[in-house]
């Protein structure tokens, strides 16, 4: 189960992005990537590595 954790957290960053990306006209790199920086350092990923 924790395999399957990130990918399931990164598919619903990924569903919200098109939603909002849709709905609001905002690019989807304005939403996913502050969200992706978040996710990584949630994983244990240092702070500069994905920036």
């Amino acid at each position: 189960m924790e395999i399957i954790t990130p990918y399931l957290v990164y598919l619903g960053i990924g569903a919200v992005a098109g939603l909002v990306a849709g709905v609001f006209g905002l690019g989807g790199g304005a939403v996913v990537v502050p969200v992706l920086i978040f996710a990584f350092q949630w994983q244990g990923m240092a702070p500069e590595v994905p920036i």
